[in-house]
């Protein structure tokens, strides 16, 4: 089903059936799927198309995840002109819900820059192919770098090849980073690239902490710089004290648990 910019879905909660995320400004679109039961089987078969892979969380999907992200896309372009008597391989985001942060530190104040629904409509301006939406649970943690690799990756996705940023960390206990990502795809005769950190003119990484830094210091035009647009919030509208008549200019309230 076609799904705008009102997405209200979660992992938790999500439909059986898989859902085409459209980008608001752009156009564009994305397939979602909402954990491993709505990948399509034919992705890692032989003959199948395979896919390029990139694994993040993407809050905010700011100047720095473009830059991997658009690696990504080119790299499966790339590939599918390599291989001409196989169908080109998807470029496919692998992406978590909740923040990782949030399950193993649950007392931790990490407002997020994007809702779900919101990074789902950034990640269709990107030129993905699709996107998939892992639901990060403590259990899920427990596996070795090696283990994520082989079954989410080459197994479910049927990658032929992983492009991620240089601070990328997975399994248990974040062991796993690109150095490790490497001798993985070695080992398993998976190409990796390595997108090093893209830095602002001030030298600084382009980051989500960066962009949550400068939305709590009320520096929006900052925060525009990093994400590389303006950072929109989304809410129910409420009513509120009326203050916004003194103001001379039309005001509206949010309800103050809005993400994104």
């Amino acid at each position: 089903m076609a799904v705008t910019a009102e997405v209200t879905a979660t992992v938790a909660a999500a439909a059986a059936s898989t859902e085409s995320v459209a980008a608001e400004e752009s156009g564009g679109t994305v397939e979602v799927w909402y954990g491993p039961e709505q990948v399509p089987s034919a992705l890692g078969a032989p003959d199948g198309p395979g896919t390029v892979v990139s694994v993040g969380v993407f809050d905010g999907v700011h100047r720095g995840h473009r830059a991997v992200l658009a690696r990504a896309v080119e790299c499966a372009r790339q590939v599918g002109l390599a291989h001409p008597e196989r169908p080109r391989p998807l470029a496919v985001a692998v992406t978590f819900d909740p923040h990782p942060i949030l399950i193993h530190r649950p007392h931790t104040h990490l407002p997020m820059v994007t809702s779900l629904a919101d990074r789902l409509e950034l990640l269709a301006t990107t030129g993905l192919d699709a996107v998939l939406v892992i639901h990060y649970t403590l259990d899920f943690a427990q596996q070795s770098p090696y283990g994520f690799v082989r079954r989410w990756l080459e197994e479910l996705l049927g990658a032929r090849a992983v492009v991620v940023g240089d601070d990328v960390r997975f399994g248990r206990g974040n062991s796993g980073d690109a150095a490790t990502l490497e001798q993985i795809g070695r080992a398993d005769g998976l190409e990796v690239e390595i997108v090093h950190d893209v830095l602002a003119p001030s030298g600084r990484r382009w980051s989500s902490t960066w962009v949550r830094e400068l939305i709590e210091a009320g520096d929006v035009a900052g925060a525009a710089q990093v994400l590389g647009r303006p950072h929109r919030l989304r809410g129910t509208v409420v009513h509120g004290l009326r203050r916004g008549r003194e103001l001379g200019f039309p005001t509206a309230n949010l309800q103050a648990a809005t993400a994104g």
